[in-house]
């Protein structure tokens, strides 16, 4: 698991890693003012795998999480916007990206995925190994 805090400065910045095929990924995320750290702002949130198919989007909230498992190896990309040009100087993203054991938050796991609990059980297993 690796956190990242950074500013936005532009209105879109992304973060990109190579992850192998078969592999939980979690992501954690949290937009707030630079200045202000308990005042919300709201950013618009795309992940997408090494085929450009997009696995998350989210628009508007300041806050969120993705949750998938890779179909494909190689390289995935999550981009923040900020919308507003004013407001993107002003803002810093705070992200917790978790994959493979570490993505270990099963609850959402199995609740973003449809899992039931002997896949879930399963998956930790696999996981585990």
């Amino acid at each position: 698991a690796w956190g990242l805090e950074f500013d936005m400065n532009m209105q879109q910045k992304c973060i990109y890693e190579e992850i192998n095929a078969g592999v939980i990924v979690v992501g954690n995320y949290q937009a707030f003012h630079r200045e202000n750290p308990t005042a919300p702002m709201p950013i618009d949130v795309r992940v997408d795998d090494p085929a450009k198919r997009v696995l998350h989007t989210s628009s508007g909230n300041a806050n969120g999480q993705f949750v998938f498992t890779t179909k494909i190896a190689g390289e995935y990309k999550a981009c923040f916007t900020q919308m507003q040009y004013q407001e993107a100087s002003a803002t810093r993203v705070k992200l917790e990206w978790k994959t493979g054991v570490e993505a270990n938050d099963w609850d959402a796991i199995a609740k973003k995925e449809h899992l039931d609990a002997v896949s879930l059980e399963l998956r930790k297993l696999e996981e585990s190994m």
